[in-house]
């Protein structure tokens, strides 16, 4: 484990590159009053890995990287986009697999997945509906972010290869976020910009 200040008052994000600090997450999560301790890597998700960092739950077992040493306020596990190529049937393992472990760690933690954006078609949103199975069977909370590309117009606000947003498409995005997250959360304390630690 590392040590993080004030790890108490933060959200640990687990996630992929829609995850960082200038994201959809990282800046709904600003917005919501959260300071955000960010775990993952781009390219990676459950199952899949990038480079020297393996899917989630490997990750952590193999300290790829490390979690931070307290008890944060709230866990965010975010991702699946990077696992469509993956059968469903390793999806659910794998995240199955990291709650398992994050539970062992931080028992006490109330924990919010969010699943894969998109237009509400396709492999996407197969994975989506995979993490919200998986969701419920833990009995944990789950964002769908699933449909918001067509929904919130965001379809136009996409960068050329058809996965990542533009920066003006986080920015929309990101108040969605903050204001889906401010449904099932209580409401955050005031901070100032929040404290990323970034593998």
């Amino acid at each position: 484990m590392s040590v993080v200040p004030g790890v108490e008052d933060s959200v640990l994000v687990i996630g992929d590159s829609q995850a960082g600090p200038d994201t959809w997450v990282g800046q709904g999560l600003e917005q919501a009053g959260y300071p955000a301790i960010i775990r993952g890597a781009g390219g990676t998700g459950y199952v899949q890995g990038h480079g020297s960092v393996d899917g989630y739950a490997r990750a952590l077992e193999a300290h790829q990287w490390l979690l931070p040493w307290g008890t944060p306020r709230l866990i965010v596990l975010q991702g699946g986009g990077n696992d469509t190529a993956h059968p469903a049937a390793d999806i659910r393992a794998e995240a199955l697999r990291l709650i398992r472990d994050l539970r062992q760690s931080y028992p006490s933690v109330r924990i919010v997945m969010v699943g894969v954006i998109g237009d509400g078609t396709g492999r996407r949103s197969e994975v989506d509906g995979v993490l919200a199975a998986v969701a419920a069977e833990q009995g944990i909370d789950f964002l769908s972010p699933g449909d918001w590309w067509a929904r919130y117009g965001l379809n136009g606000r996409l960068r050329p290869d058809g996965r990542h947003l533009s920066p003006e498409g986080h920015r929309v995005a990101a108040g969605v976020f903050a204001r889906e997250l401010a449904r099932m959360m209580p409401p955050a304390l005031p901070q100032a910009r929040p404290y990323h630690a970034v593998p």
